[in-house]
């Protein structure tokens, strides 16, 4: 187009068409040919080789092209691509040319992921499941998407414990390969297994060893199991006796062993056989003077052990009554002596058989006598003794020495002195086998007695000599001949006129005037002497008046009181007042001072003498010994009356001074009888008492008031000279039997009575009392004279002062009170504790707890009271540190001790021990509590109560921390036993110990080993168990060392 522009901007166009062609083609250039991976890029500008050019002669950049097409190979990922390349010009014309490029698979897959080794059980599947431990390769192949993945195993070793070599190999299409080893190992990590247990066995060695038992093991991996069998000897006690520990070992395939083992205990308990060879008796009576019997032989035999390998002892030793004591046994006769044999044979394992055979040596054969005089006649006082005159008879015994003896039997002759004396002589060998001879002596008595009287005697009355059983005043004397003597009797009968005796306690009052006194003696066969003398008896003193009690008069409705002699006098101390017939004269003499005619025996009282009125009264007896009496009593108006006092009055206190009431006071011999008040006084109207009444008080209430066990403290300490009572009334209270003594009857008499064995005391009241004004001749001895435990009173004694000291049987302390704000305060004690183990019993359990006392040192005695509940007896206390005494009341038990001396306590040892049996089930702190009915649970020391018990119930090992570190026994109960006996030991700690017991020899009869708990231990041991008899000694050995005993056991 052409364009034509004018300045001015105008401007015009025109076309010109001008046609340019290009009808020739590009020239192209192609790259060169190439071999590639199948991986690789096709992408030309990935390729290498160059690149495809091409020049045109019109077009700078004609347009390139290709077109692929594939030709396969010999396998999927190869193949010959022919990539066709196109130059185009911007007008169509093109050119080609043809790459050939070789595509190729020489690449093998690769593993993404490929397992571990691997250890695994026998029993597993090795078989490679995804998802498993045994997982299977991951592969990637650079061209094959699912490349081939296959394996083999080879195995190395054999089953079950062996190797897999597995090869991996993977294969893509191209056959292209890649292999890996996987190593799988299989283990046996698990041992065998039995299908049984084996028990221990225990076999008598005649058995012998068994064989061994088919025991069948299995393995995890379920092949055959190998089982073999070992013996090992673990213990040899001696040839019979031994343990074998057997052991089975199965061992599998891998080598993994498993075993048990059970232990076979071959013994030889039995004891050796042993027969007399010739049969003999075993046990033999002879007498002394047969021959000893020989030794018998033996024949042996043992379950295991060989004859010839029996050890055999003998011994033989003779047993006497010198030596009997060491053996148990008393020897008296007819046995003389015991020959014991005795063989031990023992086998190899110390079983050993006794046997024995016992030759009794007895004598029951008696002495003999040689011929001898049988028969005398002989004058009565003739000695007969043996001798020269009389010979003994001569007596022979065939073994032993014999003693002879004689006994004189008297018979009745003529008379006494003229007996028939039958002599029997006894011929006694040391067995008691006696023979008799007897001589006969005949006696004859034909003289009288001699017997020499004292001369007269004259006697004077100067004093009254009264006696509660008369009022009078004879002369008491006591007469006996000076000489007696019989040619025979030597205990002649002698009387006298008057028929009194003349000893010391029978004694004879002489009247007044003379009185003749004739002897006879007489011997036993009737022959009498007598001789005679005179004794007078003169008075010179007069009578004494006794005067009648009235101390008020009432004049009568007629204004006047007539009294006669006897109104005023009660009666008179005189020999002339005595059966015999004598009497007194008696008249008033003066009236309030106005003298009185002469034998004025009435007087009358008016008005006129009311007031004071005082009346004499003289008396004389017959020899003319006189005296007067003087009587003052108020004489007042009927209408007034007398108000008299009492007649008597009295008190009765303690020796504190505590006053007793309730007490009963008898009065006179006619059975009256009053009471004390709560102020412990008495008081009487009786008229009659200024007569010569008695006052005795009796009580026997209170029995147990202040009695304690201070009291038997107190009384065993006196009796041992410790700490003497010195108060006479304390003295007496000590005397509870009433013998006029202290000694250990009294104990055991107050002890029953605080025990309520006794419900009183057997030998008398409760209460004594004593005249309070009594002097005691000897203070320290109450008993040396007899004390006034009554009073009485005549018309000089203080009728108002009748008072008694009143003694509390048994309590040698004064701790009876009325009231109990006077008694002890027991508050104020320290605490002592009673430890008891802590135990659930069961119905019908017989059981035996110890008691520990903590807090207590010395002390001299103690009182419990237990109550235990409906399900719990107490059936015994049994001894520990101390020996109670001890008894049921009202379901309490009452507890008590007594040592005077006192007695230091062991902490460590059971102060007791409690026996128990149960109706039911129950804990024993549930059951068990004090009381203080009866008793106050106190330990007394230093003559006084020092604590108050408490109980505590824990374990034995526990209680207050008192039980002892080192082991050791208690005394066994009973010792010496017969039947059985109960060991009692501590051990300090839990643990096997061997408990042994054996004879002094060292033999061991017993062995047991066992465990045992930490604690106080029982262990009951029967006499069965036991060989033989005797002293044995008890051992335990244990961690803690050994501890030892010695026990008694008695055959029968």
């Amino acid at each position: 187009t052409w364009t034509a522009v004018d300045e001015c901007g105008n401007e015009i166009t025109c076309d010109q068409s001008i046609t340019i062609i290009d009808e020739e083609a590009p020239v192209i250039t192609c790259p060169v040919n190439l071999t590639v991976s199948c991986d690789d890029s096709l992408d030309p500008e990935d390729l290498g080789g160059g690149v495809t050019t091409a020049t045109d002669n019109c077009d700078p950049t004609p347009l390139i092209t290709f077109e692929d097409v594939f030709t396969q190979g010999v396998c999927p990922q190869e193949s010959v691509l022919t990539r066709t390349w196109t130059a185009t010009d911007a007008c169509g014309n093109s050119s080609s040319c043809d790459q050939i490029i070789s595509i190729q698979d020489n690449l093998a897959p690769s593993f993404s992921f490929f397992p571990e080794d691997a250890e695994i059980e026998c029993f597993e599947d090795p078989t490679p499941i995804a998802g498993t431990d045994f997982e299977v390769p991951t592969i990637v192949d650079n061209c094959d998407p699912a490349p081939m993945l296959t394996y083999t195993d080879v195995s190395i070793g054999n089953p079950p414990c062996y190797t897999i070599q597995r090869t991996w190999i993977a294969t893509d299409a191209c056959s292209n390969t890649i292999s890996r080893v996987q190593s799988i190992t299989f283990i046996d990590g698990i041992a065998p297994t039995f299908g049984v247990e084996l028990d221990d066995l225990t076999l008598n060695c005649e058995e012998g060893l068994p064989a061994s038992i088919d025991v069948l093991a299995s393995d995890n991996c379920e092949l055959p199991v190998d089982v073999e069998v070992n013996d090992v000897t673990i213990e040899t006690i001696c040839a019979n006796t031994f343990t074998v520990e057997r052991t089975y070992t199965a061992t599998d395939a891998c080598g993994n062993m498993n075993s048990i083992s059970h232990e076979i205990l071959i013994q030889d308990l039995e004891m050796p056989e042993v027969t007399f060879d010739p049969p003999t008796t075993m046990d033999l009576t002879i007498e002394c003077s047969d021959p000893t019997p020989i030794v018998p032989g033996l024949t042996l035999s043992d379950n295991c052990t060989p004859v010839d390998q029996l050890s055999v002892t003998f011994n033989e030793i003779e047993i006497t009554p010198e030596n009997d004591q060491d053996f148990n046994l008393l020897i008296e006769c007819p046995t003389l002596s015991i020959i014991r044999r005795t063989w031990v044979v023992t086998d190899e394992c110390s079983n050993f058989r006794e046997v024995s055979q016992e030759i009794v040596i007895q004598d029951t054969q008696a002495p003999t006598f040689d011929p001898f005089t049988e028969t005398y006649e002989v004058e009565c006082g003739t000695d007969i003794t043996p001798g020269q005159d009389f010979p003994a008879p001569i007596a022979q015994d065939n073994c032993l020495p014999e003693t002879l003896t004689f006994d004189d039997v008297a018979t009745s002759g003529n008379c006494v002195d003229e007996p028939t004396v039958t002599r029997t002589w006894t011929a006694t060998d040391s067995c008691g086998n006696a023979a008799t001879a007897v001589q006969i002596f005949s006696f004859i008595d034909q003289t009288a007695p001699e017997i020499t009287c004292p001369p007269d005697v004259t006697m004077t009355i100067d004093e009254y000599i009264q006696f509660p059983f008369l009022h009078k005043c004879d002369i008491v004397q006591s007469f006996a001949p000076t000489a007696l003597s019989d040619n025979c009797d030597d205990d002649l009968t002698v009387t006298n006129n008057l028929n009194f005796e003349f000893d010391s306690i029978s004694i004879y009052a002489f009247p007044i005037g003379t009185t003749p006194l004739i002897f006879t003696a007489e011997d036993n066969c009737g022959l009498t002497k007598t001789c005679f003398l005179n004794v007078t008896v003169d008075d010179i003193i007069g009578p004494t008046a006794i005067i009648a009690a009235s101390n008020c008069r009432e004049l009568g409705l007629d204004g006047t009181l007539t009294l006669n002699v006897d109104d005023i006098i009660g009666g008179f101390i005189d020999c002339d007042v005595t059966p015999l017939g004598l009497e007194i004269s008696a008249f008033f003499t003066f009236v309030n001072g106005v003298a009185q005619p002469p034998n004025t025996e009435m007087i009358t009282l008016t008005a006129l003498d009311v007031g004071s009125v005082t009346v004499v009264i003289g008396y004389e007896d017959q020899f003319g010994n006189g005296g007067s009496a003087t009587q003052v009593f108020d004489l007042v108006f009927p209408e007034t009356g007398c108000n008299e006092p009492p007649m008597a009055q009295g008190s009765i206190s303690t020796v504190v001074e505590e006053e007793v009431s309730d007490v009963q006071v008898y009065i006179g011999d006619q059975g009256d009888m009053v009471y004390t008040n709560e102020e412990g006084l008495f008081e009487t109207n009786d008229p009659d008492v200024g007569m010569g009444y008695s006052f005795i008080p009796k009580y026997n209430e209170r029995v147990r008031e202040g009695l304690t066990t201070l009291d038997l403290v107190l009384i065993s300490r006196h009796l041992v000279g410790l700490q003497p009572i010195t108060d006479p009334h304390y003295l007496i209270a000590a005397d509870v039997n009433y013998s006029g003594e202290i000694n250990a009857f009294d104990l055991i008499t107050l002890q029953k009575v605080l025990l309520w064995i006794e419900p009183e005391f057997p030998d008398g009241d409760a209460w004594r009392f004593v005249k309070k004004e009594y002097v005691w001749p000897l203070s320290n001895d109450p008993f040396s004279n007899p004390f006034p435990e009554m009073i009485m009173i005549d018309e000089t004694s203080d009728y108002m002062h009748l008072d008694f000291t009143a003694i509390k049987v048994g309590d040698v302390n004064g701790s009876f009170v009325l009231s109990p704000g006077n008694s002890s305060d027991r508050s104020a004690l320290a605490e002592a504790t009673l430890g008891l183990q802590e135990k659930e019993f069961k119905t019908g359990e017989t059981f035996s707890i110890p008691v520990f006392a903590k807090d207590l040192d010395l002390i001299q005695g103690l009182e419990l009271e237990l109550e235990a509940d409906k399900i719990l007896s107490i059936l015994d206390i049994k001894a520990g540190q101390i020996r109670p005494t001890w008894s049921h009341r009202d379901g309490k038990t009452l507890i008590q001790w007594v040592n005077g001396a006192g007695q230091e306590m062991i902490v460590s040892e059971p102060l007791f021990e409690i026996e128990f049996s149960s109706s039911s089930e129950g804990l024993i702190s549930k059951s068990l509590q004090l009381s203080s009915k009866y008793f106050e649970n106190i330990a007394f020391a230093n003559q006084k109560a020092t604590h108050k018990f408490i109980l505590e119930f824990q374990s034995l090992n526990d209680v207050g921390n008192i039980a002892p570190t080192p082991p050791r026994f208690y005394p066994n109960v009973p010792n010496p036993f017969r039947q059985e006996t109960t060991l009692r030991f501590f051990l300090p700690e839990s643990g096997m110990a061997e408990l042994k017991i054996v004879d002094l020899d060292g033999r061991i009869l017993l062995r047991e080993n066992s465990f045992f708990e930490k604690g106080y231990q029982e262990r009951v041991i029967r006499s069965d168990q036991l060989p033989g008899s005797g002293v044995m000694q008890v051992e335990i050995i244990s961690r803690k060392g050994v501890i030892s005993q010695k026990i008694l056991m008695i055959r029968d």
